[in-house]
């Protein structure tokens, strides 16, 4: 359609930006000086999708309670920055393995953190593990559900290695250094 590029170039540039400040506020959130992620994410192999999940009526469709529109997963990079509409069907696994739902408030913002972050950090910040669950059977009417995802991966060759400020003689690396573009293929 007419226009759709542009804009969806113009949205890709906003949350480039937005990505580059959170990285910003979580290096110093670290310990390590504001702009330590700068030359790490300044090429990234950044990635955005539209999602598209077809609508379920309930009510005529057999759906399975274990049913899943997206199943558990968490992202490779750094973090995602999701726009959705108000549809639930979004959830958190919980430290404990118990699912919360996510609606977010209209106008808003969903970040996820990633496995980038996860490793960066030697799991003080975990990765969000999240999937995408149909209506409950309870609900009537077609449900449909749409967002878009902004993945935000580092460099190619970004080291992901964990930071200085995440390891101790008491809390030993966890992870092995890789880079970027090797852990995401």
């Amino acid at each position: 359609p007419a226009g759709l590029r542009a804009a969806w170039t113009a949205y890709y540039q906003a949350l480039a930006q937005v990505a580059e400040q959170l990285m910003t506020v979580m290096a110093v959130a670290l310990d390590l000086t504001p702009t330590y992620f700068d030359s790490l994410i300044d090429q990234p192999i950044t990635s955005m999708r539209a999602l598209h999940y077809p609508a379920i009526n309930s009510a005529d469709d057999a759906v399975d309670s274990n049913s899943l529109r997206a199943g558990a997963h968490s992202d490779y990079g750094t973090l995602t920055i999701l726009r959705t509409d108000d549809v639930s069907g979004l959830q958190i696994r919980q430290p404990d393995g118990t699912w919360n739902g996510i609606t977010p408030e209209p106008d808003t913002l969903v970040v996820n953190l990633g496995d980038s972050i996860a490793q960066w950090t030697n799991d003080r910040w975990r990765a969000t593990v999240h999937r995408v669950v149909p209506p409950p059977a309870d609900q009537t009417g077609a449900f449909r559900r749409r967002s878009i995802a902004w993945f935000q991966q580092p460099n190619h060759d970004a080291l992901i290695e964990v930071l200085p400020t995440c390891v101790s003689a008491d809390n030993p690396a966890r992870y092995k250094p890789v880079t970027s573009g090797t852990h995401l293929m």
